[in-house]
């Protein structure tokens, strides 16, 4: 797969995780767990940006242009789950809708983070391969803050 393919591949994935946190941080709205859904919205929307800047200069003839410097990996997202985890605030139990949000986001999470990193060992564009690296690595910040937070519900009948 070439350099636009992926990218155009990478932008539509990360829309619809957009889109999902979204709709869902809307549902849990008045809940602290709608916190690190709109996080992890406004994380895909930064992707979503930076995916789609990179892929119409490449869709149209031009070189690898700068990946803006605004596109950091995020933080916000950790503390979130670390202030949601170690306050034990109310949340979703075991059997809640918000789990099944969590869990869901779990898995799309995980299956970017498995693309990006195919995509990357793939590649022959080094360019591509370190934003892709950039992106895996952003993922697996977000599937270790979600793991954590799907863990403390399971855990000991606690709520999260």
């Amino acid at each position: 797969m070439g350099a636009v393919d992926v990218l155009k591949a990478a932008q539509h994935m990360e829309r619809r995780g957009r889109d999902y946190y979204l709709l869902h941080a809307e549902r849990a709205k008045g809940s602290h767990l709608s916190g690190p859904l709109t996080t992890l919205a406004g994380d895909e929307d930064k992707h979503v940006g930076t995916i789609g800047h990179l892929y119409e200069s490449l869709r149209e003839g031009e070189t690898w242009p700068a990946v803006p410097e605004d596109v950091l990996p995020p933080t916000v997202i950790a503390q979130a789950v670390d202030y949601i985890v170690d306050a034990g605030g109310a949340g979703f139990t075991s059997g809640s809708a918000l789990k099944e949000v969590y869990e869901h986001a779990y898995d799309f999470e995980r299956r970017a983070l498995e693309f990006y990193t195919r995509a990357a060992r793939e590649s022959t564009d080094p360019k591509l391969v370190q934003f892709l690296k950039f992106l895996a690595n952003v993922e697996q910040l977000h599937v270790a803050g979600i793991k954590r937070l799907l863990m403390r519900a399971e855990g000991n009948g606690e709520t999260v």
